[in-house]
C-alpha cells in the first residue's frame, strides 16, 4: 500500500509541475524534493518486500536469521532511511508551498505553523510508535518462533 501511494504522490506532483505554471523556481525544487523522496519511499518498500517474496520454504533457523536480519534493516531503516526520505519530502513540501504562502502575507505565519505542528506529531509521536509497533511484532514472531523450536528439540 505504501508503494503504491508513494508512486501515486510522485505522478500527481510530477503532473502538477508540468501543466500548472508557477512563478517561483523553488515550487519547481520543492515539488521536485517531494517526488525524489517518494521514489526513494517507493524503492526501499519495493526492496524490502523482494526480500519476503524470495523467502521460500525455509526452516525454522534460516527464518530466525531472516528475523534478525529483517530488525537490522528496520533499524537501519529507521535511523539512516527514514531520515533521509522524510527530509527530502519536508524540505520539498516547505520549498513547494513557499509560492502559495507569498502569494498570501497575512497566512504565511499559519501556513507553516500547520505544517510545523503536523511534521512534529508525525516525526515525534507517530513515527517512535510505528516502530515500536513493528518491533513488538517483529520480537513476538521470533518468540514464537523460537518457542517452536524448544518444543521439537
Amino acid at each position: 500500500m505504501t508503494v503504491i501511494f508513494a508512486l501515486l504522490l510522485a505522478i500527481l506532483m510530477i503532473t502538477a509541475m508540468l501543466n500548472v505554471h508557477f512563478k517561483f523556481v523553488t515550487t519547481y525544487v520543492g515539488g521536485s524534493l517531494t517526488v525524489i523522496g517518494a521514489l526513494l519511499l517507493a524503492a526501499s518498500n519495493i526492496k524490502s518486500m523482494k526480500r519476503f517474496y524470495q523467502l521460500d520454504d525455509a526452516d525454522n533457523l534460516k527464518f530466525l536469521e531472516f528475523l534478525t536480519q529483517t530488525r537490522k534493516n528496520q533499524i537501519y531503516y529507521y535511523k539512516k532511511t527514514m531520515v533521509w526520505i522524510v527530509g527530502l519530502s519536508v524540505a520539498g513540501w516547505i520549498l513547494y508551498v513557499y509560492e502559495l504562502a507569498y502569494n498570501f502575507p497575512g497566512w504565511i505565519i499559519f501556513i507553516y505553523l500547520i505544517m510545523t505542528i503536523y511534521l512534529a506529531v508525525l516525526w515525534f509521536v507517530v513515527r517512535p510508535r510505528g516502530f515500536r509497533k513493528d518491533e513488538e511484532k517483529l520480537n513476538a514472531t521470533r518468540a514464537h518462533v523460537e518457542n517452536i523450536l524448544q518444543q521439537l528439540k
